[in-house]
């Protein structure tokens, strides 16, 4: 009776339930679960995800690679410019400046060109700037 996915379905569907009525109410938003458990468009997002799950994983690793390439680049080369919002340099060390590049590069919307000064090229050696 235990091996029946139907039957252990709705034993969970019941725990959480009661879990809900007597310990908190946010158990019940695990409930909501049980929707995605019963559609076949989930499943076949799921079963396409796991199958292919290993070329995900090397391309995960790549861009991580990339990334950090990028961060050594910038905290040996551009660390003056990485100043997010005007205020904090986010290249101390290479650590802090590989996470930060990470954390503000997946959340701006242009990748981490939004989040960092904007150079002014009025001023200064023109030399420079064409490196």
């Amino acid at each position: 009776l235990l091996r029946s996915r139907t039957f252990v379905n709705h034993i969970t569907y019941v725990l959480f339930t009661f879990m809900a009525l007597f310990v908190h109410p946010i158990y019940a938003s695990f409930q909501l679960l049980n929707t995605l458990a019963n559609s076949k468009i989930v499943q076949s997002i799921a079963k396409s995800i796991y199958k292919n799950a290993m070329e995900l994983g090397v391309t995960m690793r790549a861009g991580v690679i990339i990334m950090f390439i990028y961060a050594l680049f910038g905290f040996f080369y551009m660390r003056e410019t990485f100043v997010i919002e005007d205020y904090e340099n986010v290249c101390t060390n290479i650590f802090h400046c590989f996470i930060s590049l990470m954390d503000f590069g997946m959340r701006a919307g242009g990748g981490i060109g939004d989040a960092l000064v904007h150079e002014s090229y009025i001023d200064g050696d023109i030399k420079l700037y064409a490196m």
